[in-house]
């Protein structure tokens, strides 16, 4: 990519979008100047967008999150044979609760707190109208948003416009394929596994919800008998309704109900009192 953008790019031609909180009222004439200073053929076809809040391994990054967007879009060129000039990497500057780069006269995006659900949902609004009233066509990828925003993002727009999260569905699909081909090798029928995953942020409960779409779609299993096949374990042990903490709203669909008194408290307990059939870490 690196070595065959410089010769394809135009000489005007931006490495990336980046939309500054302070500036979603303006998104709208924003994009549309970008788009009047492109080529007719080169209109974006696909944008990954991030606000980099959970860049896997490293956290909030703020603005630095840029990197992921860029990436991506790097490797459906390199993989995919995407034309480069009409790839389009979005970073949503809305602030970061990093302390580091809220401390650092240098950081060069906003230095403030992220905020709140209604403003951020408020300001995604903006941003993805004047993105897909400017390219209609557009294909949008959510990148590495936190979990609640994640799954708040694909059930808002899943709907409207076309798009996809990469952390819940794409990661999804590749697990997915792994599943239907284990349960052929190890010949224990479908509606017989018991599955577990470690870890439940977007992508393990994202994954285990599509696993949930396969049984009931693929082999007729009904949707409550589906879901009872997949255990969760984070950080204080075997997701429960009776645990006694608050769960997230993306944790309540899996948690068990049907445990009795019985808490497990590590992935040892766990894997004694499920004894499952497949282990999926995420």
């Amino acid at each position: 990519f690196s070595h065959i953008y410089p010769f394809l790019a135009p000489p005007n031609a931006v490495d990336g979008l980046y939309v500054p909180l302070n500036e979603v009222d303006n998104i709208g004439e924003i994009i549309q100047n970008y788009k009047e200073s492109i080529p007719e053929g080169d209109v974006p076809e696909i944008t990954v967008i991030t606000d980099g809040s959970r860049i896997l391994g490293l956290g909030d990054l703020g603005m630095n999150g840029m990197g992921i967007p860029v990436g991506k879009l790097q490797l459906y060129v390199a993989a995919a044979g995407l034309d480069p000039r009409r790839c389009l990497p979005i970073v949503l500057d809305f602030g970061t609760d990093n302390p580091k780069y809220l401390e650092d006269p240098l950081y060069l995006g906003i230095r403030q707190k992220r905020p709140d659900d209604a403003e951020f949902y408020a300001a995604t609004e903006k941003v993805l109208t004047g993105l897909t009233t400017a390219f209609p066509e557009i294909f949008i990828q959510f990148e590495d948003f936190n979990t609640p925003h994640a799954f708040g993002l694909l059930e808002q727009w899943r709907d409207r416009i076309l798009c996809f999260n990469d952390d819940i569905q794409g990661t999804g699909s590749v697990i997915l394929a792994g599943f239907i081909s284990a349960i052929k090798l190890a010949g224990i029928p479908a509606k017989d596994q018991r599955v577990l995953f470690v870890g439940a942020g977007s992508a393990g409960v994202g994954v285990a919800k599509q696993l949930v779409d396969y049984l009931v779609i693929e082999h007729k299993i009904p949707e409550e008998q589906a879901k009872a096949m997949f255990w969760f374990v984070d950080s204080r042990g075997v997701i429960t309704a009776n645990r006694g903490d608050t769960l997230a709203d993306h944790k309540v669909y899996f948690a068990r109900t049907d445990n009795g008194d019985t808490q497990c408290k590590n992935l040892e307990e766990t894997l004694e009192y499920v004894k499952p059939t497949a282990l999926i870490g995420l």
